[in-house]
């Protein structure tokens, strides 16, 4: 498998591949040695195979007459390109020739261990079809399966990546894209054969291959559990975190036997079937800039061990390499015309394979004995539940968010289900379990690894506006996050936002129980504005800045995984101050008991590009004047709904944002991008305001990740007493083009307000 074109196609931004491509070039740097000769011992886990488990590797498996060749199937890596797998597998199918072990490395240990693992071709095909390439390929666990409290921080111009923070100073991931999803991939294969730790003990005999990182070192994997060989063989250096075995620290597989024929041989394999899929290396007139230099260094690994594994073929073997020119390791879209390659191929050689087939009454007893695993025991009685290994994560809160509860029944979808929950803290690279005990006595042993970046975290982020006139802002954020603090997972989380606004405030979250249901909150912080004040009706305006002190706290209640409700009480001072025209506008300084309330709702899928789910936010406050005799009061309010709805490759995302003010307090101004398009930003204000928005987008085939389109916007602002005509609402629309970035979203575009004018614009971060 060529590790860093997989990890680094289009299923990312161009942001992604550069960041992903100088972690690549680390791990290629330091692999260089790795090449080792074809001699070498085969290992298994951390020690040499023995000679023992070579000759009887398969000795159930071997079917027909005595003296029937004994074939072995070799996978190599390849990406997307290792779809043509199946079709290869399909054509042995139907010319019945039985397989007396398998081996593979990469994707090629992904199709060929649900193969062994019994799994039927066209259940294959379905993962595959089903399977969302562009979440495997992502920086974070998908969102609806990861708490409110960081859902939240997507909606605060922040890049996807965390970086851990120690006293040597930063501490980059082990990976530049979250395993959640593969893993998740992984153990959907690996489901009937879950309790089997002997891939000798799968349905066809089976072995992956991985890289040992500390040594470069090939390891071959047969002592342990499918879903733990394949995710080993799979962790491409860079862009999944490895995944440690028996005291080893193993990455892809591809950098030492992209397709491991010697191990096959080892393994007494008369016939070896090997199917390249591999990426040849890029020609000399492609090598423009240093990300394909990049990729080239971890194509000669790769091709120089295949090149080497090939010379190994005796004339008894059979090579098939499908014509794959037209397609790369990213190009998950193009299942069914990689799958039809591989078929090409495997018809290209069809007299030989049909030399090892077997008669249709013979075959159809080995499928069956193939696919007819025993079923998995639905539901399982678990008796006792263990979180091991853990260090700053507190296993009691971990069991409650688990919620898999001794003495009760699950299945093993409900036990993978508590895995997916546990993993999409954050806390975690990977989590793992098992079941151990007879019946009566059954013990679930969760293992979770936890993320060398560890709980002292730093993540970075920005926003840009531009309409290429007058109106130019950006911000440039940077959230600290120190998580459990203590046993119950107490959080001290500070924001610094520089930039048209200005922000240092801190938050220290307490949960007050194991299940954090319930919890408090202490802040403090200040915050810098500039805006512009119209002087009445005369026509002009003036320039005020503005400083907010903010200390309190809030008691809360947390609604599942998808919402929370916070009451608040605190203190507040504002100061207020002309940037000029001072004669015209005094400077104040007031202050405040604020009372507030807020519900947060949650659930869209994706926070820049939503294709289903639902955002509701209710926040209300009162700023009682604390002045001796004073009266004033200052309420402010907001209501946020948004929705998402998705057809293929077209998503239609609606909002209505409705906000007051009394006393003084103004709600959200109306102006800019995707907020009454074409007009300038803050343009209408008011006591009232109210914005209805839809924004129609179509996911470019072409091109993943871009996205074009146009939005509808209709809104206006009022003050108190003045009655709201649809009629007179200002109307805009924009065109616009986006796509979402490691970084943020990013957009151009040209919207127009009709009646006022119109812009262009470029904008990162979310409108």
């Amino acid at each position: 498998m060529n590790p860093i074109q997989r990890a680094l196609g289009p299923v990312v931004s161009v942001a992604a591949h550069r960041f992903a491509a100088a972690l690549l070039l680390i791990a290629a740097a330091g692999l260089a040695r790795a090449q080792v000769p074809a001699t070498q011992a085969v290992q298994s886990g951390a020690s040499t195979l023995p000679a023992a488990a070579i000759q009887d590797a398969s000795p159930s498996m071997r079917i027909g007459a005595p003296g029937r060749p004994k074939v072995a199937l070799v996978l190599s890596g390849g990406g997307a390109r290792g779809f043509a797998h199946l079709g290869v597998l399909r054509v042995l199918q139907e010319q019945r020739v039985p397989v007396d072990m398998v081996i593979g490395t990469s994707m090629g240990s992904i199709v060929g261990g649900a193969w062994a693992a019994g799994h039927r071709l066209d259940d294959l095909r379905v993962l595959v079809r089903e399977t969302d390439w562009d979440a495997v390929f992502s920086a974070t666990a998908p969102r609806r399966e990861r708490d409110y409290r960081r859902r939240t921080e997507d909606l605060s111009y922040l890049s996807r990546f965390s970086f851990g923070v120690g006293r040597e100073g930063l501490i980059l991931p082990r990976g530049t894209f979250q395993a959640h999803e593969l893993d998740s991939i992984l153990r959907r294969v690996a489901l009937p054969v879950q309790n089997r730790t002997n891939l000798d003990e799968l349905s066809v005999p089976f072995r992956a291959v991985a890289t040992d990182l500390v040594t470069g070192d090939m390891v071959v994997l047969r002592d342990t559990s499918l879903f733990a060989a394949m995710r080993a063989s799979m962790s491409i250096p860079g862009a999944f975190a490895p995944i440690e075995i028996r005291d080893q620290l193993l990455i892809d597989g591809g950098l030492v036997r992209n397709l491991p024929v010697d191990v096959a041989r080892k393994l007494g394999a008369d016939v070896i079937i090997a199917v390249n899929v591999g990426t040849p290396l890029t020609p000399r007139n492609k090598l423009n800039s240093a990300l394909d230099v990049a990729q080239q260094m971890v194509n000669i690994l790769t091709e120089k061990n295949v090149v080497q594994s090939l010379s190994e073929l005796g004339p008894n073997d059979i090579l098939i390499a499908p014509d794959l020119a037209a397609y790369s390791f990213s190009d998950f879209a193009a299942f069914s015309q990689i799958e039809a390659a591989g078929e090409t191929a495997a018809r290209a050689v069809l007299t030989r394979l049909a030399a090892l087939g077997i008669d249709s009454e013979r075959f159809a007893g080995w499928e069956a004995a193939r696919t007819g695993r025993p079923a998995v025991p639905d539901p399982i009685r678990i008796d006792d539940v263990r979180i091991l290994g853990t260090s700053f994560t507190n296993p009691q809160v971990l069991l409650r968010e688990l919620d898999i509860r001794p003495g009760a029944s699950y299945t093993i979808q409900d036990i993978t289900e508590g895995m997916r929950r546990l993993s999409a803290s954050g806390d975690f690279d990977r989590v793992d379990f098992s079941l151990a005990g007879p019946e009566g006595a059954r013990r679930l042993l969760v293992m979770p690894s936890e993320t060398l970046v560890g709980p002292n975290t730093l993540r970075f982020g920005g926003r840009l506006e531009s309409d290429f006139r007058n109106n130019n802002r950006f911000e440039i954020l940077a959230l600290h996050t120190l998580r459990w603090v203590n046993s119950y997972g107490a959080e001290l989380r500070t924001l610094l936002r520089v930039g048209s606004s200005r922000e240092l405030g801190t938050e220290f979250y307490q949960p007050l129980s194991v299940g954090r249901e319930w919890f408090v909150t202490a802040n403090a912080g200040v915050r810098g504005d500039d805006f512009e004040l119209r002087l009445g009706s005369t026509g002009f305006t003036a320039a005020i800045g503005s400083r907010t002190y903010d200390i309190g706290g809030t008691i809360g209640y947390r609604l599942g995984l998808d919402g929370e409700v916070r009451l608040g009480y605190g203190l507040r001072r504002l100061q207020t101050f002309p940037r000029a025209v001072e004669s015209l506008i005094p400077s104040t300084d007031d202050q405040f008991q604020v009372l507030g309330a807020r519900l947060g709702w949650d659930t869209l899928d994706d926070p820049n590009f939503p294709r289903s789910g639902n955002l509701v936010l209710i926040d209300w406050s009162r700023a009682s004047d604390l002045r001796s005799g004073s009266s004033l009061r200052r309420d402010a309010g907001q209501f946020v709904w948004e929705n998402a709805q998705s057809i293929g490759r077209n998503s239609l995302a609606s909002s209505i944002r409705l906000g007051y003010g009394r006393g003084g307090a103004s709600p959200l101004p109306l102006g800019g991008f995707l907020i009454l398009s074409g007009s300038p930003p803050e343009t209408f204000t008011g006591d009232r305001t109210v914005l209805a928005r839809t924004v129609f987008a179509h996911r470019l085939k072409a091109v993943s990740g871009v996205r074009v389109g146009v939005s509808l916007e209709a809104g206006d602002a009022f003050d108190r007493g003045e009655t709201l005509r649809i009629s007179s609402l200002k109307r805009a629309f924009s065109l616009l083009a986006g796509t979402d970035t490691p970084f943020g979203p990013v957009y151009v575009g040209w919207g127009r307000t009709l009646g006022v004018r119109s812009s262009l614009y470029l904008f990162l971060g979310r409108p």
